[in-house]
């Protein structure tokens, strides 16, 4: 008999976005609760829906006990009747100047490796289990380090090729689950160090903004959802509105009409120029709101010409033409 969440889960899956998850997955699993749930209910899902599951489990080589999360993991796959791709990266060999933290080199390890195993067993998606309180703590540490509305909007539940069918569900609700079907998972001693930030939102800043509102945790991720789903109207208002107004330049980059670009309000326009440098550069890192306002001066000023050089992309005003390049 299926337990209340494994309904909602299943009605969850049946409708909206996450209707286009199908197919072969890739299932990143820790060994953590949260990716045991989300393994668990998908297996559950899969007997109803069409879902062909794989398992995915990087050892970052962080800890001493980390190959017995690996072992628990290649357990819990086999119990399953799954096949399990696992890898060991030791994370500490990609560390260097430049290169971010260790939470970052970690991250994008991951990914990489979740990325090509995907490719490599023809996996069109792959899901994550992050919940309810990961999507609130996002928006917190976002929220400190100043971002904008796109990035306020978080994790999104659907992010080709990534899926995150657990984002509205609540992390106790995960863990009563796996309880109630005597279900183990590992406990990674590093979540409880106050070393990282997130853990210090996780257990000293989200428990004191609970004191004010005991759903604070609910409303936040409520809060993502509304920007998410507004960032998503504008990426299509804006891809639709540069088609018919950008074209290329001869020596590289593209080109947008200054005055289609300044008759917006600076908002609207900064959108633009966000779009256009990811499309050059291929990505948005250590763009900021004041390399955005540099584009719109650069815009907007009675000058016939000029440039502004921005991390990995350069700018240039070119009478009534602005050209971007990375």
């Amino acid at each position: 008999m299926q337990s209340v969440l494994e309904r909602q889960f299943l009605a969850q899956l049946q409708l909206g976005d996450l209707r286009q998850l199908r197919g072969r997955i890739l299932v990143a699993v820790s060994g953590g609760a949260d990716s045991v749930a989300l393994l668990t209910l998908l297996a559950r899902a899969a007997e109803h829906l069409d879902l062909r599951l794989d398992v995915a489990h990087l050892d970052h080589g962080l800890r001493d006990e980390s190959t017995k999360d690996g072992d628990f993991v290649a357990e819990l796959a086999d119990g399953l009747n799954l096949p399990i791709h696992r890898q060991r990266i030791d994370v500490t060999f990609c560390l260097g100047p430049g290169k971010g933290g260790p939470e970052e080199v970690a991250r994008r390890v991951r990914r990489q490796f979740l990325e090509r195993t995907a490719v490599t067993h023809n996996c069109s998606w792959i899901a994550l289990g992050h919940h309810q309180q990961d999507q609130a703590e996002t928006f917190l540490l976002r929220l400190l380090r100043g971002a904008g509305v796109g990035g306020l909007a978080a994790m999104r539940m659907l992010d080709p090729p990534y899926a995150r069918p657990l984002l509205g569900f609540p992390a106790e609700m995960l863990r009563d689950y796996l309880r109630e079907r005597q279900l183990d998972w590992r406990e990674d001693p590093s979540n409880r160090s106050y070393e990282y930030s997130r853990n210090r939102v996780r257990h000293q800043l989200l428990p004191l903004l609970g004191e004010y509102n005991p759903r604070v945790i609910e409303n936040l991720a409520g809060l993502c959802q509304r920007f998410a789903e507004e960032e998503i109207f504008w990426d299509r208002w804006v891809e639709e509105t540069l088609a018919g107004q950008v074209e290329p330049h001869g020596e590289g980059g593209l080109l947008l009409p200054i005055r289609f670009f300044c008759e917006l309000p600076s908002a609207v326009s900064a959108r633009l120029s966000r779009a256009l440098l990811c499309e050059v550069r291929g990505n948005l890192r250590r763009i900021t709101s004041c390399h955005l306002r540099m584009i719109y001066d650069l815009a907007c000023s009675d000058r016939p010409q000029g440039e502004a050089t921005l991390p990995g992309a350069w700018v240039a005003r070119r009478y009534d033409q602005l050209w971007f390049r990375s």
